[in-house]
């Protein structure tokens, strides 16, 4: 074996897979050459490959002898597009190492510091922890890839399993309001959604649009508990004519705080998020919230009223228009739907 080995990506074309990014082919040729021992890897699993949601994949291993591997900006990308593991080719692959109790990344594309010429070095003899972190052209997309015969993850398509339904929407020339609900189609646990409303496809500027989220909530409310006590009073009538005071009870009632009491009541919790544009579109994030799963127990207020029912979570989205004068009328048009961040499913 030899004490050390050169990694160039001129070398692993030679033995990359089609469709599949070089940085993977950089551990099917160390495997191949007895570089490294595999000693782990990571299983299936279902991901989006978003920002939100990425794919991960694992992979464990001894060095068997010093492996330099040299910058290239073309690690990330695929031998050609006609797809051997998947049709569809992979967005983009980041690799990275374990440091410490985190990840660093590493940048394939320069070289680890100024005083050496290669990206990064595995040492003779020692063990390492790698991270691919990937993104997909679309969180449908079943991307199968592998290093070696024992190596062989699948990123499946993104699980979706919600009901989403618009309902009671209004319309009027520059304000606008829908109600939805996201309904858990799983019966078995409550699940996460990510949410996020995008609005494209407009006759206007979309930064001219102004938007708001709210979920249908229980939420703690304090509020100040009262309290009656008697005062003790005497009163004195005076007469006139027999120079007399007569005496009584005026005594009364004394309403007074005696306390607070803390009470869930539903009601439209908004959001604290700003609009962002990206691109031709406009998005406004809410974040995650936890959906009960299906056939769940209502959920109800302190005062009887239903926060959530047969696992829905309720939303009203409320959004603004400029007026715009057309040929045939004044008013707005454009395309308003709601994002799963985590799987990347759109419902309109």
């Amino acid at each position: 074996m030899v004490s050390y080995r050169r990694v160039y990506d001129s070398t692993v074309k030679k033995v990359a897979l089609v469709g599949v990014p070089l940085v993977f082919g950089i551990f099917l040729l160390l495997s191949m050459r007895g570089d490294v021992t595999i000693t782990g890897y990571s299983g299936d699993m279902s991901c989006a490959g978003t920002p939100v949601s990425p794919c991960y994949a694992y992979l464990n291993f001894t060095a068997n002898t010093d492996i330099y591997i040299y910058p290239s900006d073309n690690w990330n990308d695929a031998v050609n597009e006609s797809g051997f593991y998947t049709d569809q080719p992979v967005k983009e692959i980041i690799m990275q190492r374990s440091w410490g109790n985190n990840w660093r990344t590493i940048s394939l594309n320069q070289t680890w510091n100024k005083n050496v010429k290669y990206a990064i070095k595995f040492s003779t003899g020692k063990y390492y922890q790698i991270r691919f972190i990937g993104y997909k052209h679309n969180p449908n997309d079943l991307i199968k890839w592998g290093f070696t015969e024992e190596v062989d993850p699948v990123w499946f398509p993104a699980d979706s399993s919600f009901n989403v339904e618009w309902k009671n929407c209004t319309h009027g020339l520059t304000q606008h309001s829908c109600l939805v609900d996201i309904q858990n189609l799983d019966s078995t646990d409550k699940r996460d959604f990510n949410l996020s409303s995008v609005i494209s496809d407009t006759n206007y500027e979309n930064y001219l649009t102004n938007m708001t989220i709210k979920e249908w909530k229980a939420l703690d409310i304090t509020s100040p508990t009262y309290a009656v006590k008697l005062i003790n009073q005497t009163c004195y009538d005076y007469n006139n004519i027999t120079l007399v005071n007569t005496s009584y009870d005026c005594s009364y009632n004394e309403t007074f705080q005696n306390g607070t009491q803390t009470k869930s009541q539903a009601q439209w919790k908004p959001t604290k998020s700003n609009m962002l544009k990206e691109g031709s579109k406009q998005k406004m994030y809410y974040g995650t919230i936890i959906i009960p799963k299906l056939n769940s127990k209502d959920k109800l207020d302190d005062f009887g009223n239903v926060a959530n029912t047969n696992g829905t979570k309720t939303f009203l989205i409320e959004w603004t228009t400029p007026i715009i004068k057309t040929e045939s009328a004044w008013g707005s048009s454009g395309k308003i739907v709601l994002v799963n961040e985590l799987t990347g499913d759109t419902y309109e």
